[in-house]
């Protein structure tokens, strides 16, 4: 019987084990706001250029937002701006039958928000996108996403939003991501996405 053939690399030696550092989706995508650039460790001279800021905030109508929604409606989906009025956009994005309150599970006794919320994404101060979320008992709902296409638009924005809400989903204990409202929800169970 000959001898049992090892595992040798082109160079004569075993190859290297390689270690795959975990990767941390929450850590990682919330590394760019702001706060955490101020906590994190780095020689004065290298300060942020911007400030980014994400939060969220009430389903309410404000002009700030309004103005945003009728810019990328015209320029990206190329509407009239006559058709997107500021009631057309209130029914459209900022009404929803539901109301934001504190959820828990029974199970796990984890608290959870539930509700319709704007998640404004600001740079400088300057309100450049939000994504309509529809919070959920167990799922966050990302109904419509909106951006300025001449400031923000080269960075890939809807995927920018959507690894952030899926970063929410793992921070707030929901079990699935959802793409839309219902009847047209695609749902994805966060262990499949991390």
């Amino acid at each position: 019987m000959g001898r049992r053939k090892e595992n040798i690399s082109d160079h004569g030696h075993p190859p290297k084990q390689k270690h795959q550092p975990d990767f941390d989706v929450v850590s990682t995508i919330r590394s760019s706001e702001f706060p955490i650039l101020q906590k994190t460790p780095r020689p004065k001279s290298l300060e942020p250029a911007h400030e980014f800021t994400v939060e969220l905030s009430p389903n309410t109508y404000t002009d700030e937002k309004y103005r945003l929604y009728l810019k990328y409606q015209v320029l990206s989906h190329k509407e009239s701006r006559h058709e997107n009025t500021p009631d057309q956009f209130t029914r459209f994005l900022c009404s929803s039958p539901i109301d934001a309150k504190s959820w828990t599970d029974e199970t796990t006794l984890q608290t959870r928000q539930t509700g319709s919320f704007h998640h404004l994404y600001r740079l400088d101060g300057e309100l450049v996108a939000f994504a309509v979320l529809d919070l959920l008992p167990h799922t966050v709902s990302s109904v419509y996403f909106v951006y300025d296409p001449e400031k923000v638009g080269r960075f890939g924005m809807g995927k920018v939003s959507a690894v952030r809400e899926v970063a929410m989903c793992i921070e707030g204990g929901y079990k699935y991501y959802g793409l839309g409202r219902n009847p047209c929800l695609l749902i994805f169970c966060r262990g499949d996405m991390v």
